[in-house]
């Protein structure tokens, strides 16, 4: 009832960060475990990684985004033919793997070029980013109010927004 009413504010997001920041230690939340299985590492701090996407942004799209990503809902090619959305669970931009968030915002060799150019080109303008999946997906953890590490995380999603929307045009970004 809470969740239909909160929808109907449009303060969704808000409700379920709310919820994700109200959950005890003890309790396991799936895709949490399924990131800390993949990153091979037990002390994330989940409320550091929750809390960044309001502090990196004050866009709502990309606040949206970002937690779909973190709760490993954002609709890959694997996700959507098991639901069957697509014919085919293969990259949509190298056709050479199986379409999983690790592969579409990381593993895929176009995407490797595109992250490779943007940390060239940020250290062009004397900025830069430790570009590894973790940094990618959980964005950076240490200092998080440090407005160099919020305007890191925000370029980290809008980079993964910009990867997410060229896919839907079917355009290597």
């Amino acid at each position: 009832n809470r969740l239909a009413k909160a929808m109907q504010n449009k303060q969704t997001n808000k409700y379920l960060y709310n919820l994700q920041m109200k959950q005890t230690q003890n309790e396991k939340v799936k895709p949490i475990d399924k990131w800390e299985q993949e990153l091979n590492n037990h002390n994330i701090t989940w409320k550091i990684v929750f809390t960044n996407i309001y502090s990196s942004t004050i866009d709502t799209i990309l606040r949206n985004f970002q937690y779909k990503y973190i709760m490993r809902i954002i609709p890959t090619n694997k996700s959507l033919m098991k639901y069957k959305i697509k014919s085919s669970n293969m990259c949509d931009f190298c056709n050479m793997q199986v379409e999983t968030v690790k592969h579409l915002f990381w593993e895929c060799k176009h995407i490797q070029h595109f992250w490779n150019n943007l940390s060239n080109w940020l250290k062009s303008i004397n900025f830069t980013i430790d570009i590894n999946f973790k940094n990618i997906s959980l964005g950076i953890l240490e200092n998080p109010r440090l407005i160099g590490n919020k305007t890191k995380n925000f370029i980290l999603i809008l980079a993964k927004h910009f990867i997410f929307k060229h896919k839907h045009y079917r355009e290597i970004p």
